[in-house]
């Protein structure tokens, strides 16, 4: 429920999306307004990336935003 998560952190200024589709459908379902969408790799154990490489990838994003 974004419209209830947005009016209760009205400061979320960037979202992070995991993996390709989850970053698709939100985008496309305008809850993204001016905020920064990132898309994110996937964490599913089928995407190829190592876990390690993954895990980097979302810390540093999430230190960063």
């Amino acid at each position: 429920d974004f419209g209830r998560l947005y009016a209760q952190c009205p400061n979320i200024q960037t979202v992070l999306c995991n993996g390709a589709t989850a970053h698709k459908l939100f985008v496309k379902s305008g809850w993204a307004g001016a905020r920064q969408v990132i898309r994110m790799p996937s964490t599913s154990p089928a995407y190829t990336l190592p876990y390690e490489k993954k895990l980097a990838l979302w810390k540093k994003e999430l230190e960063t935003n």
